[in-house]
């Protein structure tokens, strides 16, 4: 039996933000905060951007399900990200679902908290602040509240690089370059209009 068995129930568990009742994956959540802890507090002198375990992960695969849904060239690339984002599509859903973007917006604001406190206060105190402000919140931390400092994070983590080819590759993200600003744009839009509800 393993010495963690008292957290096997935490796999099959249903995590729901209590603002908008919609599930968090705390799955990914998790894997998301464990990224970004460890580079905030890693010495090692090589390491792998945090955001590539989270929000910029799941986009370079959004922009693989955009490319398999853009049904003509005249497409509004732009309009079809936000709706994938959003999940509107049942016959067509994304593999960047609101779940996994408020598990990864969550994780970055959180670990914020646990420069200064243990994971759980850190969870209690995140979760008691203004976390129903956490799209404004993330692009304040982030991107210094910069609408274009998102973007162009966007359009960075979704060009050819060492670690975009790496991330396409394992999740078999296949798009064109043509479409990179479009996808990077829907998604700011997205966050945007999200921070302003």
């Amino acid at each position: 039996m393993s010495q963690h068995s008292e957290f096997s129930s935490v796999r099959k568990s249903t995590f729901y933000d209590l603002s908008s009742g919609e599930e968090i994956d705390f799955l990914h959540m998790m894997a998301t905060l464990c990224a970004c802890n460890y580079e905030s507090t890693s010495s090692a002198n090589f390491k792998i951007p945090s955001a590539y375990a989270g929000w910029a992960g799941d986009l370079i695969t959004l922009a693989g399900d955009v490319a398999r849904d853009i049904p003509s060239e005249s497409s509004d690339i732009v309009e079809l990200t936000k709706k994938l984002l959003k999940g509107e599509d049942k016959n067509s859903p994304s593999s960047f679902s609101l779940s996994d973007l408020m598990a990864d917006i969550d994780a970055v604001l959180i670990n914020k908290y646990m420069s200064t406190m243990p994971i759980d206060k850190a969870f209690k105190e995140y979760y008691s602040s203004d976390y129903k402000n956490r799209y404004s919140n993330f692009v304040e931390q982030e991107f210094g509240g910069q609408i274009n400092g998102l973007y162009n994070a966007a359009e960075k983590y979704l060009s050819p690089g060492l670690y975009n080819s790496a991330f396409r590759m394992v999740f078999e993200s296949n798009y064109n370059r043509n479409i990179i600003p479009y996808v990077a744009q829907g998604f700011t839009e997205y966050l945007v209009y999200e921070a302003g509800r």
